[in-house]
């Protein structure tokens, strides 16, 4: 199949969205098709490949990202008019499903970016959608006017520090709204601490959920096995990397445990 195999793009737009996050924009007709959730592997030719979440579909696609190494660092420096590698998009993503009618989603630091063009699913099909976004500080805030167009007033940021919004945490302010409203779905993205967290509260309260998780992925799709949960077996690469909250109560290593590059488990 096509998206199995990489293809150069030429980047479009290069846009830094706040503190260390930037967004690389490019045309490419898989990636215009691609679900919400589904993420794609960037090879920054000579230098790194690994796998990102996209941050905007269609016609124009793009993926949002942290510095936090040599790959990603080298992609935050390329240039519009160069190319880049990519292969996809891959995984499943979040599904929606058209009853619902009013859902929470919350997103933590960059976990934000993949759940951006769920949002404008959502709301394209007459779902009510609030949104939790926590960061550590204000200088972590980015598609804040993006956010502000699609759900307004149905928006909370939250910064640790207080020095933005609200002050605390995105699971703290989820409980309350959980228990304030009658949502039939969750959707969350972000560190697997937090994810676990909000995990609870729909397991807590009954209420259906879909998670986003990120794990060291070495090829994206399910050849390495790196990427591996136990104690299932599944790969977050092929089966997720968006889980519902029915397996995640199946899988051991939830919100404990991932694995380093050489596969060695390591502490979430």
């Amino acid at each position: 199949m096509d998206n199995l195999i990489y293809r150069t793009v030429k980047v479009a737009k290069i846009r830094r969205e706040a503190c260390s996050v930037y967004t690389v924009k490019f045309k490419d007709p898989l990636t215009a098709k691609a679900t919400p959730g589904q993420f794609v592997m960037i090879n920054v030719i000579g230098v790194d490949e690994f796998p990102m979440s996209l941050s905007y579909i269609g016609e124009i696609s793009g993926v949002t990202f942290k510095v936090i190494g040599e790959g990603t660092q080298a992609l935050s420096e390329v240039k519009v008019g160069e190319y880049i590698g990519i292969k996809g998009p891959l995984g499943h993503g979040f599904q929606i499903d058209p009853r619902d009618r009013l859902v929470l989603v919350v997103g933590g630091g960059i976990g934000l970016a993949p759940l951006i063009p769920l949002i404008e699913k959502l709301i394209e099909n007459g779902v009510e959608t609030k949104v939790v976004f926590g960061v550590r500080s204000s200088e972590d805030i980015f598609f804040r006017d993006r956010l502000s167009a699609l759900v307004d007033d149905d928006l909370i940021i939250v910064t640790e520090d207080g020095s933005y919004g609200v002050k605390g945490t995105a699971p703290k302010i989820a409980r309350k709204l959980v228990r304030e409203n009658h949502f039939s779905r969750i959707y969350a993205c972000g560190p697997e601490k937090m994810l676990y967290k909000v995990f609870r509260i729909a397991v807590r309260y009954g209420v259906k959920a879909q998670f986003s998780l990120e794990r060291y992925m070495k090829c994206g799709v399910g050849l390495c096995g790196n990427c591996c949960l136990d104690p299932l077996g599944l790969l977050v690469c092929r089966d997720g990397p968006v889980f519902d909250v029915e397996t995640l109560k199946k899988i051991s290593d939830f919100g404990r445990f991932k694995r380093d590059p050489s596969g060695m488990k390591i502490k979430v």
